[in-house]
């Protein structure tokens, strides 16, 4: 792997931006591996797009960014490069310069979901899930749910067409998976689901703050919220008062830094160690 020896300049791109929890963790991150990266909010307005990207990549302002809302699928299509889970998933979430000006996509949403099941100790391998959701972080759980080989996968959302879409697209990749498209989650399902996936910006701070999960819960499966603030949110309270196990979205949000950091910098020694410091640094941030 490649080894960065000089300052990296990074952030992290989209609209809005200034409720990223990313500036405090990579200047964390920067500390702890005592590592010159230099990390910012990249706010860049949808009318703007078009006039800034060029700029940003024929001044070198950047080494490489990671990409937030609205842009993942838009740097599908303009980076040179993807990394196969960027190609497989068709959104772009993190981006690096090469030194001859050509771009990268990677997506780091995959690494992030999987190493957060690890954790947890789930494997949905030939069990059901659902995901409440359908935009590219629920493709991306979808994605992660098919390498596991589960029997079922359900996307739930309120547009059939795009739930309908990206079944369609995991179906080619995952033959062996039945996807599902539904507006509404059945009352009860064929087996009990192992996995319950909120992929929704429902409980995010400027969302409504609500459960998308309206039908009851199967008890003993695990509730994971994509959603890292707040800590606490109405959907995995409701997990909590149906007896699932929880997890919110701070984990995924740790390790797509991390592996941000792999990407653009290089190997980390010890990784499962700087995660939980991170992890318990930023916790006692927050409460």
């Amino acid at each position: 792997m490649h080894q960065v020896q000089r300052n990296f300049y990074a952030g992290v791109m989209g609209f809005p931006v200034a409720h990223s929890w990313s500036p405090r963790i990579f200047a964390r991150l920067s500390q702890i591996l005592e590592f010159p990266l230099h990390y910012r909010g990249i706010e860049v307005q949808p009318k703007d797009w078009d006039e800034a990207l060029p700029v940003i990549q024929r001044l070198r302002l950047f080494d490489g960014w990671n990409v937030t809302l609205p842009y993942k699928e838009r740097f599908y299509d303009w980076v040179d490069e993807l990394s196969p889970e960027a190609k497989a998933v068709g959104a772009v979430n993190l981006v690096r310069l090469a030194e001859d000006g050509r771009s990268w996509g990677h997506n780091t949403d995959v690494f992030g979901i999987l190493k957060t099941l690890e954790e947890q100790n789930l494997d949905v391998g030939r069990g059901l899930a659902v995901i409440y959701g359908a935009g590219g972080a629920a493709l991306s759980v979808g994605y992660v749910l098919g390498l596991q080989g589960a029997s079922e996968v359900w996307f739930v959302n309120r547009t059939l067409t795009r739930a309908q879409a990206q079944c369609k697209r995991l179906r080619r990749l995952f033959p062996h998976t039945q996807f599902v498209a539904a507006e509404v989650a059945p009352v009860r399902f064929r087996s009990p689901p192992r996995l319950y996936v909120n992929a929704t910006p429902l409980g995010m701070k400027g969302f409504p703050s609500r459960s998308p999960m309206r039908t009851r819960a199967e008890g003993g499966a695990l509730a994971f919220d994509l959603v890292y603030a707040p800590e606490s949110t109405p959907f995995l309270r409701s997990a909590e008062r149906q007896g699932l196990r929880r997890v919110g979205g701070l984990d995924m949000l740790l390790w797509q830094a991390l592996a941000s950091w792999e990407i653009w910098v290089g190997e980390i020694p010890k990784i499962q160690k700087i995660k939980k410091q991170l992890r318990q640094e930023i916790v006692t941030q927050i409460r």
